[in-house]
């Protein structure tokens, strides 16, 4: 009888330390994925100012050498405008008709004279136009060749800041990594470190492996059931293993 009680004692026992192990691992578990959760939001949320302000930055470098362009183009356009004079040169067949048209007049032979002049007018439009063309043409031309370099330079310059964001965006996947592979090493120890505490407890009570077991699940469904609203808040609030910034 005596050692029946005895027995029973041992066995109230142990299920009260068992079931303190078991909430106290509990706690352990929900700390470590606290703390991990807490980590990821700080993580985020530094990457998230981070990347905004390096975007930023990338935007104002764009948008300062659009100004610098546009800039160049005004300068580049003014400089052709007056090298590029608006009198033209008359040609040899002009230059001869303006001769004969003023010999005709100091002849007083004025009905000659006039239809020289008119003859003399029609090429000068004539050849005006032409150089208007040409020169427009050139100013095309040089504006153009400059555009295309500055086309090219924006390029490269948008090639360059796509190639810093994508090493910012490496950088972010390596720290990422680093702090899951860092909450799966603590969740792996802690486990151990658990599983000896219950073996230990099992071994100083004589508790056959099979039927400790059956208690410990036991009781870890009975604990986990009864915290179930936290943890539920908990893994809607664990972070995806690999984010994306948008």
């Amino acid at each position: 009888m005596a050692k029946n009680r005895i027995a029973e004692l041992r066995e109230q026992e142990f299920n009260r330390q068992m079931e303190e192990l078991l909430f106290n691992h509990q706690q352990q578990r929900e700390e470590c994925e606290q703390a991990h959760i807490k980590q990821y939001q700080e993580f985020n949320q530094h990457w998230d100012s981070e990347l905004q302000l390096a975007q930023e930055e990338d935007q104002n470098e764009i948008i300062n050498l659009e100004n610098r362009h546009t800039h160049e183009l005004e300068e580049n356009r003014k400089t052709l405008e007056e090298k590029l004079p608006t009198n033209f040169k008359f040609s040899a067949e002009l230059l001869n008709l303006r001769r004969i048209q003023a010999n005709l007049a100091k002849q007083k032979n004025y009905q000659e004279a006039h239809d020289v002049q008119t003859r003399a007018q029609e090429l000068e439009d004539k050849e005006a136009e032409a150089y208007g063309l040409a020169r427009h043409k050139k100013i095309l031309a040089n504006e153009s060749k400059l555009m295309t370099k500055q086309q090219n330079e924006m390029n490269a310059l948008k090639k360059k800041l796509e190639g810093r964001m994508n090493e910012r965006l490496k950088l972010r996947e390596v720290e990422h990594n680093k702090i899951l592979q860092r909450y799966q090493n603590v969740k792996k120890e802690i486990e151990n470190q658990q599983n000896l505490e219950r073996i230990k407890t099992e071994k100083a009570y004589k508790v056959r492996p099979q039927t400790a077991s059956s208690r410990s699940q036991m009781k870890t469904s009975t604990l986990n059931a009864s915290k179930m609203g936290r943890s539920t808040l908990s893994k809607q609030a664990t972070p995806a293993s690999k984010p994306s910034h948008q």
